[in-house]
């Protein structure tokens, strides 16, 4: 989809850090509705913003020490003496690059990481199942161990015991909804001009899955299915206004939207029972 916003990564941050008006944090909402790439770039700096959240202090605990506790360091005098000799203008330039470089492979890193994401994500054919379990199947085997080791320690089958609480975690998170989706499934469910014959809202599905609707207003070009990460899992091109999807899909919570050229017109969800 064609995104009109040019400087993307200075707009999502002036959103984030407070710095646009209210009408214009408005208005980037409603238009991140629409724009997967704008979407994906508020994901990543979030991400980013979080991680320095949660690891900055650690990482510079030392220096954060000694700003608190100059008594503690006799040798801080001399050290000054020796940077006034060097230039403090000099030192900062310095100090300014190492970061900014260090930023910069940080940033590079986690864009390569998401655009690997992105693309493992969208795929077809029997791989799909593969993609959509890998993750929770690591994560279960996991948790497996961690309870087996428990288990022998209490006398108890631990195969059987670590195997079903683990699983049952993994089955809460593939259910777990995802706020940003769920207000655009309620937003779109209450204003929407287009008609869904099929699925509803909250319908409990099997594959195939049979999507039709009747829209008089806009031509639907795109159909995406999305997990309940917000990671898009399936895509395809509708005639007729239906489409049917055949596809093997894991057990959750997913969400479904219909786009035209310019717009998303519908969004949906629908959820994949667990086997039995």
């Amino acid at each position: 989809m064609h995104c009109e916003i040019k400087n993307r990564p200075q707009v999502v941050d002036d959103y984030l850090s407070g710095r646009l008006s209210a009408a214009e944090r408005e208005a980037f909402d409603e238009h991140c509705f629409d724009c997967d790439l704008c979407f994906q770039e508020l994901r990543f700096q979030e991400m980013c913003a979080g991680l320095i959240k949660k690891e900055g202090r650690q990482l510079f605990a030392d220096y954060l020490q000694m700003a608190t506790q100059p008594q503690a360091v006799p040798w801080l005098e001399r050290l000054r003496v020796s940077l006034a000799g060097i230039g403090y203008r000099r030192l900062a330039w310095a100090v300014v690059t190492v970061v900014v470089i260090a930023l910069a492979g940080n940033v590079l890193y986690h864009s390569y990481a998401i655009k690997q994401e992105k693309r493992a994500t969208v795929v077809t054919g029997d791989s799909l199942q593969n993609v959509l379990t890998q993750s929770s199947e690591e994560t279960i085997q996991q948790q497996v161990e961690a309870q087996q080791f428990d288990d022998k320690a209490k006398g108890t089958p631990a195969k059987s015991v670590g195997v079903d609480k683990a699983r049952g975690r993994a089955d809460e998170e593939a259910f777990a909804a995802f706020a940003y989706l769920e207000e655009s499934v309620d937003d779109f469910t209450r204003s929407s001009g287009l008609q869904v014959i099929s699925p509803e809202v909250d319908d409990t599905l099997t594959v195939p899955i049979v999507f039709r609707w009747q829209n008089k207003d806009a031509s639907v070009r795109y159909l995406k299915i999305l997990n309940n990460k917000g990671m898009v899992v399936a895509q395809g091109q509708p005639t007729a206004n239906q489409w049917l999807f055949t596809q093997p899909l894991s057990p959750g919570r997913y969400y479904w939207k219909l786009e035209s050229e310019d717009e998303v017109v519908y969004w949906g969800r629908f959820f994949i029972p667990l086997r039995p």
